[in-house]
């Protein structure tokens, strides 16, 4: 019989079916924000249409997309922009944040736009 899992949103992500898909997604992408291609930090497999608008694609490798955690929480479920075949850094309001403050602050930061 199939498993059948409770209605707890967190639930979905600790199945089976999504560690193979999160991985997969991982392993052709990389680990690198297809949004602002920062690595090295925590990274999330994001829903290009969001499971909360779209349940019936939560499962498909062609919605999936790797985000950092900043670029991922700032899309949230607001849009369902594509940015797997994006070329150009796009910061998220976090790293423009972060570059402002290092500014204020007299120390050089980091491009932003480092490819």
């Amino acid at each position: 019989p199939k498993k059948v899992y409770t209605i707890d949103e967190n639930s979905f992500y600790r199945t089976p079916e999504w560690e193979v898909l999160r991985k997969s997604t991982l392993r052709k992408y990389g680990l690198r924000c297809m949004k602002c291609k920062v690595n090295g930090i925590e990274m999330h497999v994001d829903h290009i249409k969001p499971r909360s608008l779209y349940p019936d694609l939560e499962l498909e490798f062609e919605n999936l997309q790797v985000l950092c955690k900043y670029c991922n929480l700032e899309k949230s479920n607001k849009d369902e922009i594509d940015y797997r075949n994006n070329k150009i850094a796009i910061p998220s309001q976090y790293a423009i944040n972060q570059f402002e403050k290092k500014i204020k602050q007299g120390k050089k930061p980091k491009p932003l736009n480092k490819n």
